[in-house]
């Protein structure tokens, strides 16, 4: 066989089908050390009679792609949970997503609730068979938790996680933006791995990391701010307005752009109302003197909203 051929070894339908499953593997495998990573390649050979070299070879071009699979065979979910525990199941994992300009409610295996915001996914398994209940989030999410200390609740994000035994909170970890936890009764802890760092919250403190600075801090506030969301209510107190624009791109789903880039900071006091149309929460602000603006609406596309 040529080096060519070697190096291009998934040529038959058989093989292509068996290497789908490794696609949902691409988030968690960029999180694994080395010794995860290779616990991984030869649990992968187990199951699906590939050879490691294959494999990895798989697995490299795989994370030049922009897209994952919405929905695996659960195999990702099995080396998730390979975190010192051994798990005997491989339980399937299911996707919620909420698009921009809708929300969407889940409940989960144990009981547990979770409402997700516009243009937000949650990851979870169909069942909770290991010693921690885990699921990811993209996006923001309201969490009501069925108590259980035995078996710890843990939501992951792409920076920190979450852990609980049974509690409310709001996380927010959209991209580019703050992460916030804020809880609302019970407790948490936010661990930030990569930091070694870890904070207890309390009811009325919200745990925040910033993109910018890279820091994870605690502060009081009123967790109202943070929660009226699931309302249908979003209030704003000296905020800038890149980031109202931020939600309103989420809740109405529209695309905002703004003619000059002082008027990103602009600062905004107010309310957004989920049942009233966007061209209306706009004409408000324009009365206030807090900005200007103009809508173009396209057909089969989003409504553009310029900012001046």
């Amino acid at each position: 066989m040529s080096d060519k051929e070697k190096d291009e070894p998934f040529i038959n339908l058989e093989d292509q089908a068996k290497m789908k499953l490794l696609n949902a593997l691409v988030g968690t495998q960029r999180s694994l050390s080395a010794s995860q990573r290779k616990a991984a390649y030869v649990s992968i050979q187990q199951q699906i009679g590939l050879g490691e070299r294959q494999v990895k070879f798989q697995w490299r071009q795989l994370l030049n792609y922009a897209a994952v699979m919405a929905i695996s065979l659960g195999l990702s979910w099995w080396v998730w949970s390979q975190y010192g525990n051994q798990v005997q199941a491989t339980p399937e994992f299911a996707q919620v997503i909420a698009p921009a300009g809708q929300t969407a409610e889940i409940l989960l295996p144990d009981g547990s609730k979770v409402v997700l915001n516009a243009s937000s996914r949650l990851t979870y398994p169909t069942s909770f068979n290991s010693k921690i209940r885990s699921v990811s989030l993209e996006g923001e999410g309201y969490f009501t938790i069925a108590k259980n200390k035995d078996k710890p609740f843990v939501v992951s994000t792409d920076v920190y996680d979450v852990r609980v035994t049974g509690t409310q909170f709001n996380l927010s970890a959209y991209q580019g933006e703050p992460y916030t936890t804020v809880l609302v009764e019970g407790e948490v802890y936010v661990d930030w791995e990569a930091a070694g760092k870890s904070l207890k919250l309390n009811p009325g403190q919200v745990a925040v990391w910033s993109p910018e600075d890279k820091n994870l801090i605690k502060q009081e506030v009123k967790t109202e701010l943070y929660t009226n969301w699931q309302e249908g209510v979003i209030q704003f107190r000296d905020e800038k307005m890149v980031k109202v624009a931020r939600y309103m791109e989420r809740w109405y789903n529209v695309e905002v752009v703004f003619e000059r880039e002082t008027a990103k900071a602009l600062r905004i006091n107010g309310t957004l109302l989920k049942n009233k149309p966007v061209d209306q929460i706009l004409a408000v602000m324009k009365l206030t003197g807090q900005i200007d603006y103009t809508i173009h609406y396209y057909e089969e596309t989003k409504t553009v909203i310029t900012i001046k």
